[in-house]
């Protein structure tokens, strides 16, 4: 019985440690501003090399502008951050900063890497996936919403907006150059209307904030001193 016992702890430990071997630390990879094969590639890639991959389109802070490795100072295998470091260069991404893992208010659990990566063309400026979202006036007494859909469309929504005619409520948003944005209404060229894109970033007690706010040039369906406002947790 005493044999059998000790066989058995014997087992157990093998199994446990054959466990903790077999753990290796998660791979968060920021995905916003890259494209699907991209993505998809960078994946694989890691996923071959044995890490599990968790994808986000979560919004990077600010002071982020390279492509950055984030990691953890408890990894359990120490050779990660080289070997994620690596497939990222492997695939056209050359990290250029590492950090300690906390940045911003984005929080990982202590056997964890991030990768946040940026197209090779970045210059720093604002990219149109950081466009899309909700608005609301500020500067005026108006309730009007504008929303900027991914696919491209805006509409205008709320009691201001409710004024104006239906082919001014909807239409297309085009971001060329920055930081002009411009609306074209259902109705043409005469219900174009431009917005000069600005941000702003700002520290509470929480975290860090990204205000994005877009001052009327030439719009149409706003009195002066209104401007849409949006603003995202980083």
């Amino acid at each position: 019985m005493t044999k059998y016992i000790g066989n058995m702890c014997c087992l157990l430990l093998l199994v446990a440690m054959v466990s903790a071997c077999s753990t290796r630390p998660s791979v968060h990879l920021y995905a916003k501003y890259l494209t699907a094969s991209d993505t998809s590639a960078l994946k694989k890639a890691i996923n071959d090399s044995g890490y599990a991959v968790t994808v986000n389109k979560l919004a990077m802070p600010t002071s982020v502008s390279a492509n950055t490795l984030l990691y953890s100072l408890m990894l359990s295998d120490s050779q990660t951050r080289d070997i994620v470091a690596d497939i990222a260069a492997d695939n056209g991404f050359v990290i250029k900063a590492e950090q300690v893992m906390m940045k911003g208010n984005h929080w990982y659990n202590k056997d964890s890497v991030a990768l946040m990566l940026f197209p090779n063309d970045f210059n720093g400026s604002i990219f149109k996936q950081d466009i899309v979202g909700d608005y609301e006036l500020t500067g005026c007494s108006h309730a009007m919403r504008l929303s900027l859909d991914e696919d491209g469309r805006f509409t205008l929504s709320g009691a201001a907006a409710e004024s104006l005619s239906a082919s001014l409520q909807a239409g297309t948003w085009h971001y060329r150059q920055a930081p002009i944005l411009e609306l074209r209404g259902n109705e043409g060229e005469t219900a174009y209307s431009y917005f000069e894109i600005s941000r702003l970033s700002t520290q509470d007690e929480i975290s860090e904030l990204t205000f994005t706010f877009l001052t009327p040039l030439q719009a149409i369906f706003l009195p002066e001193g209104c401007k849409f406002h949006t603003a995202i947790r980083n």
